[in-house]
């Protein structure tokens, strides 16, 4: 059993949210999986719903419930992960990491944390790096025995992205025996209310607790659309290949420029197809 990646970050929105949690089906036609993920209409339809919605897309994300006194690239948070975090060119350094206040100290570089209450602002202090040729990373939440931090190798910076709102996201999540593993699972054939369309999709390395509290590695592909304000909206897919899954689908809205609202999350675990 897993949680996907969708689980790791299903605190991360206010119960105030207009949007509900999607609603997610599974259809089998003539030997193809088919996704259907309905958006209810929010509770209310304000103009600022249109306001882009920030986001971003790194390759890794490492979330621990333990507190670290310390990251060792050989092993980043235990997670079987090794990654040159200080940008030396080898991954066998060690890096002092604490806390001060509700930012994060690692190996002498401080962050700021993404979570501001229960929305995520984003600025020009989202991104941070370690060091001056280091790894590009982002703290999720604010200091504490709680790590969740976003990951890219130095050679990878992490850009923000926006779309209009309200922006739909949907994950894909497979798991994983480690890090390196690679999917067996693919997306195509989207539509939106019947039309066809192309989401933008991340793939994301997660490593996160699962459903008994033991720390596993899922593999994501992260889709993201926007969706016009009001009525009810359609959203299908195909997928295609072996593996057991789980998919996640919230809806995002931006009270503020650069304020990210995350909405409940619909859920759905699917069996492996032959």
């Amino acid at each position: 059993m897993f949680a996907s990646f969708a689980l790791a970050v299903a605190l991360f929105y206010a119960p105030q949210h207009p949007f509900q949690a999607p609603r997610i089906s599974e259809e089998i036609v003539t030997g193809s999986r088919w996704i259907t993920v309905v958006v209810e209409p929010p509770q209310s339809t304000g103009p600022e719903y249109k306001t882009d919605v920030y986001f971003t897309a790194e390759p890794i994300l490492v979330v621990s419930t333990e507190a670290h006194t310390e990251l060792k690239e050989a092993d980043v948070a235990g997670s079987g992960l090794a990654m040159d975090l200080n940008g030396d060119g080898d991954r066998g350094d060690v890096l002092p990491t604490s806390c001060k206040g509700k930012r994060l100290t690692i190996g002498g570089t401080t962050l700021r944390p993404l979570m501001t209450s229960q929305q995520m602002q984003y600025t020009e202090q989202t991104i941070g790096r370690i060091g001056e040729k280091g790894a590009h990373v982002i703290q999720y939440t604010a200091c504490g025995p709680f790590l969740a931090l976003g990951l890219a190798p130095a050679s990878h910076p992490i850009e923000q992205q926006h779309l209009q709102g309200p922006m739909v996201q949907i994950s894909v999540a497979q798991p994983q025996s480690g890090p390196r593993d690679l999917p067996t699972l693919r997306t195509s054939r989207w539509t939106l209310d019947g039309k066809p369309m192309s989401p933008s999709v991340a793939q994301v390395k997660s490593f996160e607790p699962g459903e008994q509290k033991t720390p596993t590695w899922v593999h994501v592909h992260w889709a993201t659309l926007s969706i016009p304000v009001g009525g009810r909206h359609t959203i299908r897919f195909r997928l295609d290949g072996p593996g057991e899954a789980a998919i996640s689908a919230g809806v995002n809205v931006a009270p503020a420029p650069g304020r990210r609202w995350r909405g409940p999350m619909g859920f759905m675990k699917l069996k492996s197809m032959k």
